[in-house]
């Protein structure tokens, strides 16, 4: 029975390897179970199911033109404003009008540390109207909460930047899956421009419908133009290796979307022990024997 058992797993595990697919097993006896994952050697995911606090990308250290023009409309004559009009300018454009009278006095440079991060944020407090009823405002209170985590360079993580260096990347093939042309064109994207394709999300926040609608746009017609540069990149890409089949549109938006949250996995296949064969532990097992041994 062992023999066939651990035949048959050998068999699922070859099969899985072949066909590219995840595959589960799980052994239990009584109350005592335990299961393995047989993962491809490459698997990659697209959708991570980030916080929606993650997935914001509001590009605030690299503006693009019409996000400036935003700004300058919006906040025009700001210290002229109604009490009305001043508690809705939406806080992305308070936090860029600010930026730039922040750079008039630090040599044209954004914040660089949690110093003058918190300085900044202290500008922007102080320019809120407390002669209301409130005692101030809700769209500068938005601001300044945002300051920390808003005021950051576009970067990339080291798990992306292991996807764009990947082999399986670099080289595009005519029967290359889908994922890596993908990648490869968004890999293209970010050597050019140094950044991500933005996303295109805009978090909620005190504003006026009409202006709050007109920033969405902003974003989202800057996502649209990015998406169309890596959509001629990938169809670059097919062409130029000869693929005959072309890659949905709807995929390549995806993953732009999820660009700064996509993973690799590399997997590895099920270590089937025969009967008589002694055990060989991997090093994660040693790692945690090692552990155990040096807590006890």
């Amino acid at each position: 029975t062992l023999f066939r058992s651990t035949e048959l797993l050998a068999k699922l595990s070859a099969h899985a390897s072949a066909a590219l697919i995840p595959l589960f097993y799980v052994h239990s006896v009584g109350f005592y179970s335990h299961f393995s994952v047989h993962l491809p050697p490459a698997f990659p995911i697209v959708d991570t199911h980030p916080g929606p606090e993650s997935t914001s990308d509001l590009r605030l250290l690299k503006p693009w033109p019409e996000l400036l023009q935003y700004t300058e409309e919006k906040t025009s004559d700001l210290e002229g404003m109604s009490p009305d009009d001043h508690g809705h300018v939406p806080y992305l454009a308070l936090l860029l009008h600010y930026l730039e009278e922040w750079k008039k006095s630090h040599n044209g440079e954004a914040p660089q540390n949690y110093k003058e991060k918190t300085e900044f944020r202290t500008t922007v407090s102080k320019a809120a109207r407390t002669n209301n009823p409130e005692g101030g405002e809700e769209n500068f209170d938005e601001a300044v909460a945002a300051v920390l985590k808003s005021l950051n360079p576009p970067g990339v993580s080291s798990s992306v930047k292991e996807i764009f260096t990947a082999p399986e990347t670099l080289v595009i093939k005519k029967d290359t899956a889908s994922f890596w042309v993908i990648a490869h064109a968004i890999g293209l994207f970010h050597v050019k421009h140094g950044v991500l394709p933005v996303p295109g999300s805009v978090p909620d926040m005190k504003a006026r419908s009409k202006d709050y609608i007109q920033l969405q746009n902003v974003y989202k017609s800057k996502a649209r133009k990015d998406f169309a540069e890596v959509l001629e990149n990938v169809r670059f890409a097919e062409r130029n290796a000869g693929r005959t089949t072309t890659i949905d549109e709807k995929d390549v938006e995806q993953f732009c979307k999820n660009a700064a949250h996509i993973k690799l996995v590399r997997g590895r296949p099920f270590h089937v022990v025969q009967a008589g064969e002694k055990i060989k532990w991997g090093d994660r097992a040693k790692s945690i024997g090692t552990s155990r041994r040096d807590q006890s």
